[in-house]
């Protein structure tokens, strides 16, 4: 208690830096920390054994734009019209199909890389 009546300055500067470390921790943890653990899992696990190539992108590209209705196909689109996910992997490269997920009802089917473009006209229907 001696040193601190002594040096009040010098106690007041040392309490307040401390103070502002807490805080800085804090608020690194609470905006910038996810805890280290993803929210919905490894999505990428597996991902290296999956080798879509090229000519199979092309293949599915190519069916799509068969159709009239369909306006554009990209890879790694970030805006859609159609709120479905096509999934391609393992069962593509084996067996011709795709994985089809509707993003509002997170609801799965799996179809034939033929079928695409009429299961994507019936949802596009009024």
């Amino acid at each position: 208690m001696k040193f601190i009546k002594e040096h009040k300055i010098t106690s007041i500067v040392i309490l307040v830096f401390v103070c502002v470390i807490v805080l800085l921790f804090m608020a690194w943890t609470i905006f910038f920390s996810k805890g280290g653990n993803p929210v919905y899992g490894n999505r990428l696990e597996g991902i290296e054994k999956v080798k879509v190539t090229d000519s199979e992108e092309d293949k599915i590209s190519s069916e799509l734009k068969k159709d009239k209705s369909v306006k554009d196909v990209d890879t790694n689109i970030a805006g859609r019209t159609l709120d479905i996910v096509i999934t391609v992997d393992d069962d593509t490269l084996e067996n011709n199909t795709v994985t089809i997920r509707d993003r509002d009802t997170m609801q799965q089917i799996k179809l034939n890389i033929n079928e695409l473009a009429n299961y994507i006209n019936e949802r596009i229907k009024f």
